[in-house]
């Protein structure tokens, strides 16, 4: 008996041990590969991976199309950096046929992953330019470095799937606005998936200085794929949607003064390569 108790109190002390310590179990993550399209385009990678082990997704293009970008969640276009590398392989037009997608497996970069290809019903869009003007059914203007600013401006631009789940696509603060001259985002990686079936979801925060008085309004746009719209009343503006080869306008009326409206608008485009 007196030599069974050592072996006792030892297995009391040691099991616990290994237990807390000894038996890490390594994180799992899922990857869900998606075709934007599967008579353009296919894919490969899906599964289950552990953490820290490197995921390679494909994207190889069928005949008639080519590879156009790799969408996360499908609200984020992917750029080649330190998070993710892309390897392209293009043909004798230079159009992308085999896109290969390869990043390191973390809680941060499990999830879904689209490989976008082109075709006659791209439902990707991207916030192409804005601007403010008095005449929204003329083509917006580069900058001109003679022509006055008419107001100054704060506008942050918030897309989604829904008016409760938004992110950010882009935003200015204190911008001299000239009357119908583009402006021009920079760096956009968010990506809005339009659907036959259930509307997107824009809002623009916007603060105007105009004469001295300073207007906040909210501005609220649901949008579909190809949308064309009447005018739809929101609160102290109204909006339409005009949808053209490929390319989206939003436009926000909204009044400075009892007698002199001006047009908040949004070009979205398709995703192209």
């Amino acid at each position: 008996m007196k030599k069974k108790l050592p072996l006792l109190l030892l297995s009391i002390f040691i099991i616990p041990i290994f237990a807390l310590f000894g038996c890490d179990e390594i994180s799992s993550y899922p990857v869900l590969v998606y075709s934007s399209s599967t008579i353009y385009g296919s894919v490969t990678g899906n599964g289950t991976y552990d953490e820290g082990s490197t995921v390679t997704l494909t994207a190889t293009v069928k005949q008639g199309s080519s590879f156009i970008a790799w969408v996360y969640q499908n609200s984020t276009q992917l750029e080649d950096g330190n998070v993710y590398k892309i390897a392209n392989t293009t043909n004798s037009s230079e159009q992308v046929e085999k896109s290969t997608l390869t990043f390191t497996m973390s809680a941060s970069t499990q999830g879904s992953y689209t490989a976008v290809f082109s075709d006659n019903k791209m439902m990707y869009v991207k916030l192409s330019s804005m601007r403010v003007t008095s005449t929204p059914d003329v083509d917006g203007e580069e900058d001109n470095l003679e022509k006055d600013p008419i107001m100054a401006a704060n506008i942050s631009v918030l897309q989604g799937s829904s008016s409760t789940n938004l992110s950010t696509a882009y935003q200015i603060e204190n911008a001299e606005i000239k009357d119908n001259v583009n402006i021009i985002p920079e760096n956009v990686t968010e990506i809005l998936r339009l659907s036959t079936t259930q509307d997107r979801h824009i809002r623009a925060n916007a603060q105007f200085v105009y004469n001295q008085k300073t207007i906040s309004i909210t501005f609220r746009a649901d949008i579909g794929y190809q949308d064309n719209t009447d005018w739809i009343d929101g609160n102290n503006y109204r909006y339409k949607i005009q949808y053209a080869d490929g390319n989206y306008k939003v436009i926000f009326e909204f009044q400075v003064d009892t007698d002199q409206s001006y047009y908040l608008v949004l070009n979205y485009s398709n995703l192209t390569a």
